[in-house]
């Protein structure tokens, strides 16, 4: 198939534990080649214990997770659901889950970098944008710099970072463009949109 899905599934939206992985064998049964979450909207975080049995059966079945990630608010405090760290307990625990940290450019990407650092199973894609004084990009003054891209697209490491559009709904020309601008060379440029995600989804 030209498509590949990704589930909905997380306990934002299926809230009970047995409910969530009822739906992930039901997806994964359909061909859905991996599972996105949502820690801002579905207001948890990351590391929440109801969370596990899904990480581990995506490990067992080496199948990817994408997370929304960065500065949408709403936690104790107002904390932020999906601000990278929070993500840590899950990479250590999960040392063979691949998993895709989506908004790369945006708030925190310095925690990234350090991530990046620390845990080789982890991807990252550019969904939203970055900040080049004419796109809003979606964490606006916040997000990483263009003029910075290319240099953070190679410290986290180039085969790491996959293009990301945000939704089918979203602009994606000014993003591309943001990324033909960056200063990264033609083969990291086709790496980055185009090779990087063949084997994240079976492309290969």
């Amino acid at each position: 198939p030209r498509i590949r899905t990704f589930l909905c599934c997380d306990i934002g939206t299926w809230v009970e534990t047995d409910l969530l992985m009822e739906e992930l064998e039901r997806g994964v049964a359909m061909g859905a080649r991996g599972v996105k979450m949502h820690p801002g909207l579905g207001r948890y975080f990351p590391s929440d214990e109801r969370m596990m049995p899904l990480y581990a059966r995506l490990e067992e079945l080496e199948l990817p997770i994408l997370s929304d990630t960065g500065a949408l608010r709403g936690g104790p405090g107002e904390d932020v659901y999906g601000m990278p760290d929070h993500f840590i307990p899950v990479f250590e625990r999960f040392p063979r889950l691949q998993f895709i940290m989506a908004h790369m450019p945006g708030a925190y990407w310095d925690q990234r970098i350090d991530i990046a650092k620390q845990f080789p199973q982890v991807l990252f894609d550019t969904a939203g944008g970055f900040d080049d004084g004419h796109f809003t990009c979606r964490d606006g003054r916040r997000a990483c710099a263009l003029e910075d891209a290319a240099r953070l697209i190679r410290t986290l490491g180039v085969e790491r970072v996959l293009f990301g559009s945000d939704a089918p709904g979203a602009d994606q020309q000014p993003q591309v463009l943001q990324l033909l601008r960056s200063g990264l060379t033609d083969s990291q440029l086709d790496q980055v949109l185009v090779e990087n995600a063949r084997p994240v989804l079976g492309l290969n």
